[in-house]
């Protein structure tokens, strides 16, 4: 069956057009203009980041989305639900307030800014899916009575959930305060007598006479009426009634999944998500710690699940910064091309779990094979003209009597360089990376003898990507008898270079 499309923008910018511009374009090309948008309540799930916390989309981007729904007919508002933990977002006055601090208001949003779960976390729908762990997830009101839902997800690592994404920001942010507390719970809340004032706010709410003072007047949960609908730890200013015993990362990703069908249940939806300050845990935290990688793009897709394998993957496969960050200072000499970065931060953690678990609940696109060697990205490449046109304005400064290709991927440039130079070209056959580019083996192959005569020549050397430098260093070695040598890359850093972004895809490439 067809793969999902995830659509993909590099975060370059020209005078013309700036990264909200590029963000439109975007949301445009990956289909966002096919929602029944004319006349919908379109709810855009944001997080509003915690006050202190710096990581969090810049409310530029919400304010440009709610602009382009407007303009397409529908009627979009910002949105969220509460904490279950005690912090600045546990209720909507505090919410609304830390919103606001954070850029979020219905003047620099461009529309209005709904706490979906109302003042206490207690507002909400139970939906129906007949999950295997959430057989009713309890979502926000506001979100379950949207006709379309739009989410907007900062791509960053997360303590529990392994990273925080699209999934994340529907199924753990779309769910009532009760229901962060299904998601987050093995067993039902207990109460901290320490805590415990009497003030009897639990024992009126309780919807199931499950609670009661005892005669020292503290709460007590009997347990044989408790259905662990969190509305106690909701309800409660003092964090007496809190959560038990926390539920694996495993069974967490499980439910966020079901969580995630319930709000998208019914629904047409779409989804964006910002590789940008990529900090290795969760915007909940009042601070974020230094991103573990450069600034990637902003990816776009119909399939939340695709989506969140395509950044996934490009966070994998994206080099670590070599700055103060918690990767780089126990890997300093390393790139960690192609490792699992969060689950490096986070090793109790299984994100592919939940994405898995997705997929079975046909959340994602049919057919939609989640696994690690997915290639489901459609990237917004260059177009071959933008391409051609670098290598027809490209100055040589050097004399060169050959070129030499690196096969297989420096064919392609070395053939054209050739139409400008007219010198004989020459293949040199190393391979190091597979064709969904991981690591083939543990360092660059040659994998056919050099059959041509380099001695006393001064040679460009020509690859498509100059990543890491490691094939090029060894083709350096190999012809070490040349007079000079002299590197040529499409994409990377070389003494001429075409390009050098982060994300790039070759035209030539299908």
């Amino acid at each position: 069956m067809e793969k999902a499309k995830v659509y993909f923008s590099d975060l370059r910018t020209s005078p013309t057009s700036n990264l909200l511009d590029k963000m439109e374009r975007l949301l445009k090309r990956a289909g966002i203009g096919q929602l029944p948008l004319k006349d919908s309540f379109t709810a855009i799930k944001i997080h509003f980041g915690e006050p202190g916390n710096l990581a969090y989309i810049r409310p530029n981007y919400a304010a440009r989305m709610a602009n382009l729904l407007r303009s397409l007919g529908a009627k979009p508002f910002l949105t969220d639900c509460n904490t279950l933990y005690s912090g600045r977002r546990s209720n909507a006055v505090d919410h609304l307030q830390s919103a606001m601090e954070n850029g979020f208001n219905p003047i620099s949003a461009q529309c209005q800014v709904i706490i979906a779960d109302g003042l206490k976390g207690t507002d909400y729908r139970e939906i129906p899916i007949d999950g295997e762990y959430c057989p009713a997830p309890k979502i926000g009101t506001a979100i379950a009575d949207a006709d379309i839902i739009i989410s907007m997800n900062h791509f960053k690592g997360h303590e529990q959930a392994g990273f925080g994404g699209a999934l994340k920001n529907l199924g753990m942010g779309c769910a009532s305060v009760g229901g962060k507390l299904e998601l987050h719970a093995s067993s039902q809340p207990k109460v901290a007598t320490e805590n415990c004032i009497g003030c009897n706010i639990c024992v009126k709410h309780c919807a199931h006479d499950a609670i009661h003072l005892n005669t020292e007047r503290k709460a007590e949960i009997d347990y044989t009426k408790c259905v662990g609908c969190g509305q106690c730890v909701a309800l409660c200013q003092h964090d007496a009634a809190v959560v038990s015993d926390w539920d694996t990362s495993e069974r967490l990703n499980y439910k966020i999944a079901e969580y995630s069908v319930a709000v998208l249940k019914d629904k047409p939806h779409f989804h964006i998500s910002f590789i940008m300050n990529v900090s290795p845990e969760c915007d909940c935290w009042n601070h974020n710690d230094a991103a573990i990688i450069p600034d990637l793009g902003m990816l776009a897709s119909a399939d939340p699940v695709a989506l969140d394998k395509a950044c996934a993957d490009l966070v994998i496969q994206a080099p670590v910064l070599h700055s103060d960050n918690v990767l780089a200072k126990k890997h300093e000499h390393e790139d960690l091309c192609g490792c699992d970065k969060f689950h490096m931060i986070h090793p109790d953690t299984d994100w592919l779990a939940g994405l898995r678990h997705a997929e079975k609940n046909r959340l994602g696109n049919n057919g939609l094979r989640v696994d690690k060697n997915i290639n489901c990205i459609t990237l917004m490449a260059k177009t071959m003209e933008e391409v051609l046109e670098r290598f027809r304005t490209i100055e040589f400064h050097d004399d060169f009597d050959m070129i030499v290709a690196i096969a297989n991927g420096g064919i392609v440039p070395a053939g054209i360089i050739n139409q400008r130079l007219q010198k004989e070209v020459h293949l040199l056959r190393i391979n190091l990376r597979d064709e969904y580019q991981h690591p083939k083996y543990d360092a660059p192959q040659l994998l056919a003898p050099v059959d041509f005569n380099f001695r006393g020549k001064s040679i460009l050397l020509v690859d498509d990507r100059i990543k890491t430098g490691a094939t090029i260093k060894l083709a350096r070695e190999l012809l070490k008898e040349a007079r000079s040598i002299k590197t040529f890359a499409v994409n990377g850093t070389a003494d001429y270079a075409l390009f050098d972004e982060t994300c790039f895809k070759f035209p030539w490439i299908l």
